[in-house]
């Protein structure tokens, strides 16, 4: 089995074709038995093999080359053979020299340049769209909503783009645990309003089909995971694997946009002496980098600092940041009063966490390609998990 993978895997690599890649793809799915994410480790290890055989197989090309010319004595063929194997080991690798960008290149990049994505809410969109090719920060204090926030951001987004593929990484909770809570979303039935999550986790263990609503969430769930456009994964990758999985998600030409949840939490392969704010530094440059390369939009949640003031957030809350923020082309901050209060309240007050709708403040703290500093409320409904303008 381990062999005709990487046979397989081998093959793969050199498709450039993205109905061959996803046909391909599946193919090998229902042949192993295995999953996506199962291969995706698989494929990193194949894609890093095909680029050194590559590499190694231009090395003797050439070597066999100058060779032949220093046997003639022909020194300045040997040169001209040297400087091209360089350059062609060097576009094996994926370096390429940068060459004079004209204005048919700038026209032909506008006409094809993907518009930003809306992300569902009509007063947000109306003050800024998920920008393509860039990172997007979804920033929080801890419990303030950033997780169901990306949630909602990804079950809008699926809807209002049913050609693209969502991935949805986290390192925070369980996929079981996101599946469930995108099924009370895609629902927004109430079953129980203090165990909300609890009463879902009963219904879908015992009493399928005595609710449409969340039979029909279930349906569309089922539509979109088996479609392939919609992964949940809880896998732990580190930063370089994390980018190398994105590079080959977005091989398959449908990719929506991928939301990461949360960088703080993304580790490195070889974790450095360094101050862990200059990790995160280098987490995120390699996060924009994938997405400036794949052109697609990578959605990161981050966790804000607390303020000791308690104030609403603001762009230097961002815990551990590095430069997180100046490679954000989009900042959101979100802060809700109601679990502020909860959070700086005595454990004997019950009064607000029983209350199951309270307000969400929406800031844009950062804005590229518009206005900055303007802010929203929203409807944070906590037993469905739902926010509402």
């Amino acid at each position: 089995m381990d062999q005709a993978i990487e046979e397989s895997l081998d093959i793969y690599t050199g498709l450039d074709d993205s109905l061959q890649i996803r046909g391909f793809m599946d193919s090998l799915m229902q042949a192993t038995g295995l999953t996506q994410e199962d291969l995706d480790s698989r494929l990193i290890k194949a894609s890093e093999k095909a680029s050194i055989s590559k590499a190694q197989a231009l090395l003797q090309s050439h070597l066999v080359d100058l060779q032949q010319k220093a046997g003639i004595g022909d020194i300045t063929g040997a040169e001209a053979d040297l400087t091209k194997a360089l350059r062609d080991i060097s576009r094996s690798r994926g370096v390429i020299a940068p060459e004079a960008y004209l204005l048919s290149d700038l026209e032909e990049d506008i006409l094809t340049t993907p518009p930003a994505m809306t992300t569902g809410y009509q007063k947000l969109d109306d003050l800024v769209r998920i920008p393509v090719g860039a990172l997007t920060i979804i920033a929080g204090r801890p419990g303030h909503g950033k997780t169901t926030f990306q949630l909602n951001l990804l079950v809008n987004m699926i809807r209002a783009y049913p050609d693209k593929a969502f991935y949805f990484f986290s390192y925070e909770e369980a996929r079981k645990t996101l599946a469930v809570k995108l099924l009370m979303i895609m629902a927004g039935v109430t079953i129980s309003q203090k165990t909300n999550y609890g009463a879902y986790v009963n219904y879908l263990q015992a009493k399928r089909g005595s609710e449409l609503r969340i039979d029909k969430a279930v349906q569309e769930y089922e539509k979109l995971t088996s479609a392939g456009r919609l992964l949940l994964s809880d896998r732990m990758y580190s930063a370089e694997d994390l980018t190398s999985v994105i590079g080959l998600l977005a091989k398959r030409g449908d990719t929506g946009a991928v939301i990461v949840d949360y960088i703080q939490k993304i580790p490195l392969t070889r974790p450095t002496q360094s101050q862990r704010y200059l990790e995160i530094k280098q987490i995120s440059s390699l996060l924009l980098e994938q997405a400036v390369r794949q052109d697609i939009p990578i959605i990161l949640g981050a966790q804000l600092g607390r303020d000791a003031t308690g104030s609403p957030v603001k762009l230097d809350n961002l815990r551990e940041s590095g430069d997180i923020e100046q490679d954000a082309n989009l900042v959101i901050g979100l802060y809700t009063e109601a679990v502020q209060k909860i959070q700086e309240e005595p454990p004997t007050t019950t009064a607000i966490r029983q209350d199951p709708e309270v307000d969400m403040d929406i800031t844009i703290l950062k804005n590229r390609t518009g206005i900055s500093g303007r802010s929203l409320k929203m409807t944070f409904n906590r037993p469905i998990l739902t926010i509402t303008e």
